[in-house]
């Protein structure tokens, strides 16, 4: 099975239109580094994120400590991401692994590095391919996430509103 890293940007946009439950059902598995984790402060999301851990919807991936430097390595050779950042891209390449991300600066690295990096609107894409959601559903959720998420890009989410009306 593919194995998604994902950014706690996708999680918070997820959480935000109650999309979050359905898209642990999508055909992959889906991971979070312990940095993104420790990026998660709100309660309700923390807990719900835990929940999904225990569960065994979302494994965490543990960065060793001996590691760490490869993080700090990544970042000094790119000082626009966080080491956050850096976890995904490292758990990513060590786990052949795609990225899910809405931050333009890992964006940006992971595809000059020729890594799979995919965001929002592809997992909405998801939803809808894999039958877990209606095109109406999506469009109503898409619009709901535009009004509260303004890094979006305004011509790819037109585009697509179009295509599901």
């Amino acid at each position: 099975m593919t194995t998604a890293v994902k950014d706690a940007n996708i999680i918070f946009d997820l959480f935000d239109i109650n999309l979050l439950y359905i898209f642990f059902n999508l055909n992959f598995d889906v991971c979070i580094t312990d940095f993104v984790l420790n990026e998660i402060k709100e309660p309700s999301q923390k807990e719900m994120i835990d929940n999904f851990i225990i569960a065994g919807k979302l494994e965490l991936l543990e960065t060793p400590k001996d590691e760490i430097s490869k993080l700090t390595e990544i970042r000094d050779k790119f000082p626009g991401l966080t080491i956050a950042d850096c976890s995904i891209i490292y758990h990513a390449k060590k786990n052949k692994a795609f990225i899910l991300t809405g931050d333009s600066a890992l964006k940006n690295y992971a595809e000059s590095n020729q890594l799979e990096v995919h965001g929002i609107l592809w997992v909405l894409d998801e939803l809808i391919r894999e039958g877990r959601i209606t095109e109406k559903k999506a469009s109503l959720k898409l619009t709901q996430l535009m009004e509260i998420n303004s890094r979006l890009p305004k011509n790819e989410c037109e585009k697509r509103l179009k295509n599901w009306s």
